[in-house]
């Protein structure tokens, strides 16, 4: 188990180290600061397009959108920790099933009730 998680991160590891070598002795060059000016921008187009593809997959319920809005709103103003926001959707999403189930189950009692008188 541990040789095959070495194996599994260790080559990325070290060609990130080599990498960063190479980057602190010709971070002053103009075409690399170039590059990397270019290689962000690519970035950032990466990472919309994902986003995109997630919204249109996104299901369309009033509750995922005032959720994600509540964790925008915290993000921006409160400048809440990205890992909170994420443990605090989950557990919102886990207390709406929980209430979810709870209802139904509650419902289905007085269901049966009422169908024995």
């Amino acid at each position: 188990m541990v040789l095959a998680t070495a194996a599994l991160i260790l080559p990325s590891f070290l060609i990130i180290v080599l990498l960063s070598g190479l980057f602190l002795t010709w971070e002053g060059n103009h075409l690399v600061r170039g590059a990397m000016a270019g290689l962000t921008a690519g970035v950032v187009g990466l990472m919309l397009a994902v986003v995109w593809a997630l919204v249109k997959k996104f299901p369309r319920r009033w509750y995922y959108y005032m959720s994600t809005s509540c964790a925008l709103l915290a993000s921006l103003y409160l400048k809440l920790n990205p890992i909170w926001l994420v443990l605090l959707g989950g557990g919102q999403e886990r207390s709406r099933y929980w209430f979810k189930e709870f209802v139904l189950n509650q419902d289905l009692e007085t269901q049966l009730t009422s169908e024995r008188m």
